[in-house]
């Protein structure tokens, strides 16, 4: 069974940190599509940070989510930055 929590928070430089735990995969993801989408297009903060550094599976529609969150993200001029999903600190999205 497919389950992922997202917690969204606020750094003081005013980033939107987003925090994925737990499988991101299935109808998990619509949890996270509708996070995003929520973020990304009424909330529109400065900079994003995805970690993914708690997640334990992620599949390839989950990588593509987070793909689509990442052109949404330039195509509104807003940096977003994905970690964790790869085994380094930092992978820069756009």
């Amino acid at each position: 069974m497919s389950h992922v929590a997202v917690r969204t928070s606020r750094l003081a430089d005013g980033t939107a940190m987003v925090r994925l735990s737990g499988i991101v995969e299935g109808q998990a993801l619509d949890t996270l599509r509708r996070e995003l989408v929520a973020l990304l297009m009424h909330e529109r903060p400065a900079r994003v940070l995805i970690d993914g550094m708690a997640t334990t599976a992620v599949d390839a529609t989950a990588l593509g989510t987070l793909e689509a969150a990442a052109e949404t993200a330039e195509d509104l001029g807003i940096p977003l930055t994905i970690r964790g999903f790869d085994g380094r600190p930092d992978a820069a999205a756009a």
